[in-house]
């Protein structure tokens, strides 16, 4: 791994962790996942999590305003980082928002660049994972990207490495009551 990319979780490590404090400080609810999000070019990353008591407000929100005919729309309202309720864009003094400035000025969006960097997040997430940050029960943690057709493989990779087989294997089958 080159300095460029040890430098760059050593900052992620300390972003992630004083964001995700600094949202769940004052939060009375039961998380349910967290994830880093990024970009088709990896230029741009957020950090995301869910509760079950914003999940279900999310789904009762849904079912009045849309009146959906079928229940599908459950598991991507559960399952969609940029529906959740919670995250570093709701700080002020976010610090991945200034990695994620940084992540804009690099050139580089080669398939190299990106599997270094998902490895990167990935890694970053199973140290703080390690370090007990995240709560252990009932939990997924994953990364994902927005509107790109890899998302769903690249969720399921880190949440593979990310999580207990069990979890994993529950939230690998997401999607799998939707309709075709």
């Amino acid at each position: 791994m080159s300095k460029l990319w040890e430098v760059f979780e050593e900052d992620l490590e300390r972003a992630v962790r004083n964001d995700y404090l600094k949202i769940v400080k004052n939060l009375n609810e039961n998380i349910y996942s967290v994830a880093l999000v990024t970009d088709s070019f990896a230029k741009s990353l957020f950090l995301a999590l869910n509760t079950h008591e914003s999940l279900a407000k999310a789904k009762e929100k849904y079912i009045r305003e849309i009146k959906p005919k079928e229940d599908y729309f459950k598991n991507v309202l559960k399952w969609t980082p940029s529906e959740w309720a919670y995250g570093n864009d709701d700080l002020t003094d976010s610090e991945i928002k200034n990695i994620s400035h940084k992540l804009a000025q690099i050139d580089d969006s080669s398939d190299e660049f990106q599997a270094e960097f998902y490895e990167s997040l990935t890694g970053v997430l199973n140290t703080l994972k390690k370090s007990g940050l995240f709560p252990e029960n009932d939990f997924t943690l994953f990364i994902s990207i927005t509107d790109d057709d890899r998302s769903e493989a690249v969720e399921n990779y880190a949440a593979q490495l990310l999580n207990s087989k069990d979890v994993f294997m529950k939230f690998k089958e997401r999607y799998s009551d939707q309709p075709a």
